[in-house]
């Protein structure tokens, strides 16, 4: 949500919707931008909404819902996949810690009462609660997910301890291209370099970004 006032978030949907692409954009609202909420940033606050000046649809749905997010993000994809364009889904959910490390998790822009209100939303235990009353799974079977999940963080945890610290000397390794400035292969057909023309700046720019 803090980055839909950001050009390349307008420009991207105009591009796509312009090429009818075959794209699903989501947008993960917590409300808010590090701290400043959505309503200071922006008089339209439904996000979904601003699909509609590029010429496609844009949903709404609740992020903290599984099953919502899912049916969204299907109907969207089928669309996609039958040429129908993109969709612009919107998902709001919350932030139930600090945006940073070591960012309090109630200050100045959110109240302890909007924080415990979202907390009971908590889409991991309301779903769990919606696979054992809709009969989807087991408590067994629940059980059984959470036990491979705690143990799949508990190996991830033990292979970070018990991993020698990396070298020094490798910390710029993949940072550059090597040799720096590559030499363009002309050894594929029609990769011959042709003739010296003067053109102006933006045809220039033009040539140089196709021939990329």
């Amino acid at each position: 949500d803090g980055a839909t006032n950001h050009g390349s978030f307008h420009e991207s949907l105009n591009f796509a919707g312009i090429q009818n692409a075959p794209c699903v954009f989501i947008c993960e609202n917590n409300l808010y931008a590090t701290a400043t909420p959505l309503t200071w940033a922006t008089k339209n606050t439904n996000i979904a909404s601003k699909a509609a000046s590029f010429g496609f649809p844009g949903v709404q749905v609740d992020g903290n819902d599984v099953v919502a997010v899912w049916q969204a993000a299907g109907e969207a994809v089928r669309r996609a996949r039958a040429g129908g364009g993109p969709t612009l889904i919107e998902t709001l959910t919350y932030r139930q810690v600090g945006h940073q490390e070591g960012d309090p998790v109630i200050g100045w822009c959110r109240t302890q009462e909007e924080w415990d209100a979202w907390v009971k939303r908590d889409p991991i235990p309301n779903f769990r609660s919606f696979l054992l009353e809709s009969g989807n799974a087991t408590e067994e079977q629940v059980k059984a997910v959470e036990a491979e999940i705690d143990a799949e963080i508990r190996d991830a945890v033990d292979f970070v301890k018990t991993s020698p610290d990396p070298d020094p000397a490798t910390v710029l390794t993949s940072a550059w291209a090597d040799p720096i400035n590559p030499e363009l292969n002309y050894d594929e057909p029609g990769a011959q370099p042709g003739e010296t023309v003067t053109q102006s700046w933006l045809d220039a720019v033009r040539d140089g970004i196709a021939e990329e």
